[in-house]
């Protein structure tokens, strides 16, 4: 296992150990009262329990285990201009949650999860592309200069004799590459 099941919550480490192990760790009821509950509300003892438990079937190396396997980092950054059909989006949805902006100014309680993680969540995606807001994938390109950018640097990419690996938050911005390496006929394999 990687870290990401381990360090995120307990029920997603014990659904892995219920497909691969079923009944390793318990039923999922017996492991949310005797294990989850407990972490979350800081027990490091049945952590420690747990930790027994999983030990044998997790491969932690650190950095320094794998740097001599690891090529040297190196970032470039990029940047990009928003369309005007992102920046009208983009104006459109601030317009629309300034009632929560408002209330958070005042020190009001607004809900995250139902006021302020979902505009988060539709700035990003009008950003990667409008389609992934709008839902309209009528036409792809030119709408995104991020897009237009990243389809660019595969073609690049791709000349050089080399392969890529693309990641994205939004699965539909994978189909959306996905339209367009179908259209250049580049072979490409989608994991998701």
């Amino acid at each position: 296992l990687s870290g990401t099941p381990v360090e995120n919550r307990p029920a997603e480490l014990w659904s892995l150990f219920d497909f691969l192990m079923k009944g390793h760790l318990g039923k999922h009821g017996t492991f949310v009262r005797v294990f989850e509950g407990p972490i979350l509300s800081g027990k490091s003892k049945e952590a420690e329990k747990l930790g027994k438990k999983i030990s044998p079937f997790l491969l932690r190396r650190t950095k320094k285990e794998v740097e001599k396997e690891l090529p040297e980092k190196f970032e470039i950054k990029e940047w990009c201009e928003l369309t005007s059909e992102q920046r009208q989006l983009y104006g459109e949805l601030q317009d629309k949650a300034k009632a929560v902006y408002i209330s958070l100014k005042r020190g009001e309680n607004v809900n995250y999860t139902k006021s302020i993680l979902p505009v988060l969540t539709w700035l990003k995606q009008i950003c990667d592309h409008p389609a992934l807001y709008t839902k309209s994938a009528d036409q792809i390109m030119g709408r995104s200069h991020k897009f237009d950018w990243i389809d660019n640097k595969i073609d690049e990419i791709i000349k050089d004799g080399d392969k890529v690996v693309v990641f994205s938050h939004f699965l539909d911005m994978l189909s959306l590459l996905e339209i367009r390496m179908r259209e250049k006929r580049i072979p490409y394999i989608r994991i998701d």
